[in-house]
Parts: C-alpha cells; structure tokens; sequence
C-alpha cells in the first residue's frame, strides 16, 4: 500500500505549477484568445481535476498535451453562446 500512495504522490508532484503552464508557449494562444483571468482559473480548475484523477492507481499518467487540448476545448465551449435564435 505505501507504494502505491508513493506513487500516486509522485505522478501528482510530475503535474507541472501554474506559473509554469501560463508561461508556456502552449498557453500563450489560449492568453491571446480567453483573457488571462479565465485561462488562470480553468488551468487552476484541471489541475485540482488531474491531483484528484492521478489518485487513483490506475489512471493513466499526466500528460501535457491531452490536458491542454481538454483546457482548449473546456475554454472554447464556456465561450460558446448557450442561447440560440429562434
């Protein structure tokens, strides 16, 4: 069991700082386009999401790119109009 909680510990410490993503060409485009207070917040948000999903032993491990094409796609759909004309 310490093994485990060992691991699950290490692959949460691999998730890289806040600080560094905004300062990630990467998040640059996402700065550009959403506005820095949103990106921060979304970033925050699935950060708190993959510490939560890296718990588990049997998740697959963090990955930059999936995780910012999700922050993208999570980014582009809150800005998407929910309302439609009739």
């Amino acid at each position: 069991p310490t093994a485990m909680v060992n691991a699950a510990a290490a692959a949460r410490r691999a998730l890289p700082s806040l600080d560094r993503l905004l300062g990630s060409p990467a998040v640059a485009d996402l700065l550009a386009a959403y506005g820095r207070s949103r990106v921060t917040g979304m970033l925050r948000q699935a950060l708190d999401a993959e510490r939560e999903r890296l718990t588990d032993a049997d998740a697959a491990p963090y990955e930059e790119t999936r995780f910012l094409l999700a922050c993208a796609a999570a980014l582009e759909k809150s800005s998407t109009p929910s309302l439609k004309p009739v």
